[in-house]
């Protein structure tokens, strides 16, 4: 009974957070007397012109996500390490929790990201204009077209687009609607992140075991990281998940062409999913088979990339991704005058390779494969070691690629990434309150690697002192 008190308490305390912040967000869409565009606003709405402003924001923003990540850890974490969700069992509280919780998300205007307003002004530059945003770049065009408020809502970058194919057809088809509002076309996007988190939660809940299926569609559709950067700010990683997800819910369903070809449709808006390949296909004990399915991811890449963009220039446009020094281990060496920070990158991409082929080896052979548990840990370690030696710009919403091992993992496991997942995006207040430059990436990347370290050892000490004994 108290238990299920805390948990009642735990999930108004987030509704009512969310609810505070939807109604300023609204109220400042019906007052906009300008065009919404990312200018360095705060939570309230307020332009941060000096660093007092950022300071503000920033306390603002720890307010937020500090009351989000209490309400969430009451729900998952308490002292006695015991769980109880009779609460969700009921099937209103549970469904309705969920929408509520995503619906107060979607209707709060993204903060201090500006990637959805690149996504509909580069969408609107091909469709309307015929600007190919992987042969120019935004900063040298965007001066042409002065009265569409679409093109002038994003910040100028100074790159060619660093998506894949797919999500460059996504940015067209909103491009194409006739609407020269920012702000309509911030709602329209966000209308349909919100139908695809819904969808994401849901088929969590169907790739998980029975006795997790509760726990494990909570823990996504209620976690800050996924409310702040997948539903607020709208981040393309949401479809990202998507595509994967169905490719899991399909290997679960032993339809493996098919998976394949969700992991190939993932691969053509961010190339990470290509990484989990052998743990789509590795039920097929055919080694012809199972060349086929690479094979079918392959032609699927290239084919659908080149019939979309109508040449192959654009199917390795992710390398730009990785020329971006922001936020890892490599920013250190940036200006560094006796280690090359690009040649440092090519080594940890290697590194990463090698371990890689070594980790397919080892489950190759091993005994116990069937293990599901221990499968959705190596390639969960698998993703963890791509985060940290290939991507050298990391943002806080690519730890959301995780999310997608959780019907798969233990829920030890789990309970790590959830402690990261919070560290994170805690770890944000260093750019929205004291400055985003990128000299912070350092101590950005390195205290959170640090405190998660920190924090997860001595939660879990006892049973790290019970493997020592052993």
């Amino acid at each position: 009974m108290k238990n299920n008190l805390m948990k009642k308490v735990a999930l108004m305390l987030i509704i009512v957070v969310l609810l505070i912040f939807a109604i300023i967000s609204i109220n400042h869409l019906i007052n906009l007397k300008e065009p919404l565009k990312m200018n360095n606003t705060s939570l309230v709405y307020e332009k941060i012109e000096k660093y007092e402003d950022m300071q503000k924001n920033g306390i603002i923003y720890l307010v937020f996500i500090g009351s989000l990540t209490i309400g969430y850890i009451l729900l998952f974490f308490n002292h006695k390490n015991k769980e109880s969700f009779e609460f969700f069992k009921n099937k209103k509280v549970f469904i309705g929790s969920i929408i509520i919780v995503s619906v107060l998300a979607f209707l709060i205007i993204p903060n201090n990201s500006q990637d959805i307003y690149y996504y509909l002004s580069v969408g609107r530059l091909d469709s309307r204009y015929g600007v190919n945003s992987y042969e120019q770049k935004l900063e040298e065009v965007q001066g042409n077209y002065l009265e569409d408020e679409i093109v002038q809502s994003s910040e100028p970058l100074g790159t060619t687009f660093v998506y894949g194919p797919l999500w460059y057809l996504i940015c067209k088809i909103f491009g194409k609607m006739p609407i020269n509002s920012s702000a309509m076309m911030m709602v329209i996007f966000k209308l349909c992140i919100l139908m695809i988190h819904l969808l994401n939660t849901y088929l969590i809940y169907k790739t998980s075991r029975n006795k997790n299926k509760i726990r494990n569609t909570l823990i996504y559709a209620l976690n800050p990281l996924i409310i702040f950067e997948g539903l607020i700010n709208a981040h393309n990683d949401v479809f990202l998940l998507n595509t994967v997800l169905f490719a899991f819910y399909f290997k679960k369903k032993d339809k493996i062409p098919i998976a394949v070809l969700f992991l190939s449709l993932g691969a053509l808006i961010k190339y990470v999913p290509i990484i989990l390949l052998p743990f789509v296909i590795e039920k097929e004990k055919s080694k012809i088979k199972k060349g086929l399915y690479v094979l079918e991811l392959i032609l699927t890449y290239v084919i659908i990339g080149t019939a979309i963009l109508g040449t192959t220039k654009g199917l390795t446009a992710f390398m730009a991704q990785t020329e971006i020094y922001m936020n890892s281990i490599y920013l250190i060496f940036f200006m560094n005058p006796i280690i090359n920070e690009n040649v440092l990158a090519i080594i940890g991409k290697v590194i990463f390779a090698i371990i890689y082929l070594l980790l397919m080896i080892y489950m190759y052979f091993i005994k116990n494969k069937e293990n599901e548990e221990f499968r959705g840990n190596i390639y969960t370690n698998i993703i963890i070691l791509f985060l940290l030696l290939v991507i050298t710009n990391f943002r806080a919403w690519y730890f959301i690629w995780l999310f997608v091992m959780i019907p798969f993992l233990s829920k030890e496991k789990i309970d790590k990434i959830i402690i990261v997942s919070i560290i994170l995006e805690l770890a944000n207040f260093i750019m929205y309150g004291i400055s985003d430059d990128y000299s912070l990436g350092v101590p950005y990347f390195i205290i959170t690697l640090m405190v998660s370290s920190v924090v997860i050892f001595l939660r879990y000490r006892n049973d790290y002192k019970i493997s020592a004994i052993r």
